[in-house]
């Protein structure tokens, strides 16, 4: 997890790449994980491709 009071757009795609959360403040109200559908999409297909790695 890397977590920041403001995260560049390159640094969330190459914490992305790499399986990080980046944390930070959205719109300076409050904190958010910045890339989370993305990890979690990258999280689903590993493990359906796990799941169907015995066919």
């Amino acid at each position: 997890m890397l977590a920041s009071v403001v995260v560049a757009d390159n640094t969330i795609a190459y914490a992305t790449r790499n399986g990080l959360h980046v944390v930070a403040y959205r719109q300076w109200e409050y904190l958010d994980i910045l890339n989370f559908d993305a990890i979690n999409k990258k999280e689903n297909k590993k493990d359906k491709d796990k799941d169907n790695s015995h066919l």
